[in-house]
């Protein structure tokens, strides 16, 4: 069956920013154990969005306009307040947004996308990440408000779905993501390839986030897991591959 291609006006590719893409995580961070002086000195750890960043370069790299929003670094009381969290995704952002999330936020993402889509009719929302891409299809059978998932590694999917939406092309054609076509079914599409050589990836956006707010961080020489843990998350990104 055919599929729809989101109704985004074209107009949104002209505008000084394309594509909004959001980091949306909450890291924990460990109360150190031992002196006082040891506790004095600890400042949380606050890694910087490589994945994110990644991404951000590919579709620089492909021609589009994006801003990288980090919710880690919003000041808030309850990093946890959907509310929170929707203002953060949604005020001034592009018509086009795309959401990166780990297992343990994704319930949070899942009821600001709610609240976004209530908000910002008009605005298409792209899940991606280690969180949704093991449950895509049970994401989008269970809420009907979720427009896209992206499966798998994204850098290559992210440009071949913002162009495919810019350009009007069936959502079919994109490889590694699901949505639901015209008669409001969930589809899959067939699994990206693997990236085989991180080389050819363009380099991180890093020039889309200031660098002095983060302390950790760290670079990709290898993807992947092989192992099927039943308690991880990274068993439905990887498929216990490297």
């Amino acid at each position: 069956s055919a599929s729809i291609t989101p109704n985004i006006p074209p107009a949104t590719f002209a505008m000084p920013k394309n594509i909004t893409l959001v980091h949306a995580n909450v890291f924990q961070d460990t109360e150190p154990q031992g002196s006082f002086i040891s506790k004095l000195f600890h400042s949380p750890k606050i890694p910087w969005p490589t994945g994110t960043l990644c991404i951000a370069g590919a579709l620089e790299k492909a021609g589009f306009k994006v801003e990288v929003r980090d919710y880690q670094l919003r000041k808030s009381s309850n990093p946890y307040s959907v509310n929170t969290l929707t203002e953060f995704i949604g005020h001034n952002s592009a018509d086009l947004i795309y959401i990166s999330c780990t297992s343990s936020f994704l319930p949070y993402v899942v009821l600001a996308c709610e609240k976004l889509k209530i908000l910002f009719p008009y605005k298409l929302t792209v899940l991606g990440g280690i969180g949704p891409s093991g449950v895509a299809e049970e994401l989008l059978k269970t809420f009907p408000f979720l427009d896209i998932i992206c499966v798998g590694e994204g850098e290559t999917t992210a440009v071949e779905l913002a162009q495919a939406i810019k350009k009007n092309i069936p959502l079919e054609k994109v490889k590694g993501i699901a949505f639901r076509n015209s008669k409001n079914k969930v589809k899959l599409t067939p699994p990206r390839e693997r990236l085989k050589d991180l080389d050819i990836i363009p380099r991180p956006a890093y020039h889309l986030v200031d660098l002095k707010l983060y302390n950790n961080g760290g670079i990709s020489i290898a993807r992947g897991c092989p192992y099927g843990c039943v308690f991880c998350n990274l068993v439905g990104m990887w498929e216990q591959k490297v």
